[in-house]
């Protein structure tokens, strides 16, 4: 699985020359939960893809699930996510538009984290008080911002699906069999429910219990029924009962909080960035102890750039460099690998060359069985002046956000 550098050189970014970099209290990164009870915890990502079969789940054998959903996502499936309310599930934060948020100024780090903070309470009659970053993508800008839009703690994972290989099975972070603690990551997407059944039947094995995820830096006493039925429970779940009075998540207190200096080329960028799963310098969820030897490597000063290392994404309409103006349509498509048929293509268009430019247009794509996928795309009133180049980007909403994109010229 993939990990992250703790260890981070000094100075201040290009993005906060002009202003000092945001201060004030953050909101600490929680890669476990309390691992009492041999509890462990099902989170669920994004939202585009609502299950029937995993609602029933929740319905007949109270499977405790939390779902960090994108806003736009849940708007689009409000009865949906109701009944998941009812059923027992917790609606958590996963911004309002599934940016990277180490991309984007520290003002627009703060709406997309504030959006659902302040909706989800009208909407679901719950209020967030986690937030999990998209693409894992974290800085200390963005744990600020987290805090001032409400949120008490960053959520992170520790055991996955491999997104490109499924068949993989469940991976945790340090190649391990599932162990007490762990917050499990899946996305709302096809397949979900083989996923989950998959996670229930690790549990039944190793004894596990999933349980609520609820914890906070000022914990109360919340008491929670936890998975209790189904052939697939675990042995020691039958009519088990958690009190969360005493128990504490375990935090990252590993990352520095210093800036690079250099090479930094879009807004809210630092060097004390995490991605993903946690790296050997995390507590163990077990030992709750940090290994006596860790290895570092600093980033390099080298700008951060849209890739697409594996080729998941490919657009072949439009050119690259096509001058375009407002109210023009014009034809997106492309093609996606195998394994990647039927997901959404969230397409970008951008004023400038960097992703961190501000979004003029967002519309999504559905990709058919054959992998290929293709619609129109209005171009927006508000274009930058005439002969700029604009970055347009297509992306695959499923876990590690595969993406390619291209230019446009404004006319």
């Amino acid at each position: 699985m993939a990990s992250s550098s703790n260890a981070a050189p000094s100075g201040t970014p290009v993005a906060f020359k002009n202003s000092p970099p945001p201060s004030g209290k953050s909101a600490p990164i929680v890669y476990f939960g309390p691992s009492s009870g041999r509890r462990i915890y099902i989170t669920i990502d994004d939202g585009w893809f609502p299950s029937q079969r995993v609602l029933q789940l929740m319905q007949q054998q109270h499977v405790p699930i939390t779902a960090f959903l994108i806003q736009q996502a849940a708007s689009e499936h409000l009865n949906y996510w109701n009944a998941f309310v009812k059923a027992g599930g917790i609606i958590q934060d996963h911004t309002v538009n599934h940016p990277w948020l180490t991309k984007i100024s520290f003002q627009n780090d703060i709406s997309e984290w504030a959006g659902p903070a302040q909706t989800y309470p009208k909407w679901f009659g719950q209020t967030p008080t986690l937030g999990r970053p998209p693409y894992g993508a974290v800085n200390t800008a963005v744990q600020i911002a987290a805090h001032k839009a409400g949120l008490q703690d960053i959520v992170m994972w520790s055991a996955e699906f491999d997104p490109a290989d499924p068949a993989k099975g469940l991976q945790t972070w340090n190649n391990q069999p599932l162990s007490p603690g762990e917050i499990v990551l899946l996305h709302w997407q096809p397949g979900l429910y083989n996923e989950l059944q998959n996670v229930l039947s690790i549990c039944k094995k190793r004894g596990l219990v999933p349980a609520p995820l609820v914890f906070g830096p000022s914990q109360t006493s919340t008491t929670s029924t936890v998975y209790n039925g189904g052939s697939d429970a675990p042995t020691n779940a039958t009519n088990h009962t958690t009190t969360n009075s005493t128990d504490t998540a375990i935090r990252s207190t590993a990352n520095t909080t210093t800036e690079n200096t250099t090479g930094a080329t879009t807004p809210n960028t630092d060097s004390n960035t995490t991605t993903g799963v946690p790296t050997q310098s995390i507590p163990d969820p077990v030992t709750n102890r940090i290994p006596e030897t860790t290895t570092t490597t600093p980033k390099t000063n080298t700008p951060e750039t849209v890739v697409n290392p594996t080729g998941v994404i490919q657009i072949t309409s439009p050119i690259a460099n096509q001058t375009v103006k407002s109210g023009d349509t014009i034809a997106i498509s492309g093609t996606v690998a195998n394994g990647f048929g039927n997901q959404i293509v969230q397409v970008t268009l951008f004023s400038g060359t960097q992703k961190g430019s501000k979004t003029l247009q967002v519309q999504k794509i559905q990709v058919g069985t054959a992998g290929k996928f293709s619609g129109s795309f209005t171009i927006p009133n508000n274009l930058p002046p005439s002969g700029t180049k604009m970055q347009l980007i297509c992306e695959l909403l499923v876990k590690g956000g595969p993406e390619t994109s291209t230019t446009l010229t404004a006319k």
